[in-house]
């Protein structure tokens, strides 16, 4: 049972980007691109609570790939948008906080080529299969997981499943 005034977990993102509403046309168009829908919560930053459209398997897996795409579309044709992006089953707030984890700042600051990274908590469902494209963070008791396409971040620990 949930606490008094406590909601029920639920898949949240998180989004900040160079440009406020460039980055959330680009969110919202990869929401919809992965055949998930969202509630956008008021105020900076952008933060929403996802949930599938319909039996839509590998949503997660889906809107990672879309927001990529979504972002380098715009990018080809308008000014350049870098964008942070987190990803928490829990509530929105925990979310948004963790847009300010250093990893995640520090990988497009790094990478300056790189337009996008993606820290994922590890309370978000994966599959399995390992790959290389996501980079296991620990922090405090928990572990994140950090995707910056096109970069490989020097303090890379293991492979990771790939969120579907």
């Amino acid at each position: 049972m949930a606490p008094i005034g406590g909601g029920v977990p639920r898949l949240c993102v998180a989004a900040i980007g160079s440009c406020a509403p460039d980055a959330e046309k680009v969110v919202t168009t990869a929401v919809d691109a992965a055949g998930l829908t969202v509630r956008w919560q008021p105020g900076p930053p952008l933060s929403g609570t996802l949930t599938a459209s319909g039996p839509v398997p590998g949503g997660v897996d889906r809107f990672l790939r879309a927001v990529d795409v979504e972002l380098a579309e715009h990018n080809a044709h308008r000014s350049r948008l870098r964008l942070r992006v987190t990803l928490h089953f829990g509530d929105p707030a925990a979310t948004r906080a963790l847009l300010a984890t250093p990893a995640l700042t520090d990988a497009l600051d790094e990478a300056p080529d790189a337009t996008l990274a993606v820290l994922i908590s590890d309370q978000v469902p994966r599959t399995a299969h390992p790959t290389p494209d996501f980079h296991r963070l620990h922090r405090h008791t928990t572990s994140l997981w950090l995707w910056t396409p096109g970069w490989r971040p020097a303090h890379r620990q293991s492979p990771t499943p790939l969120w579907r």
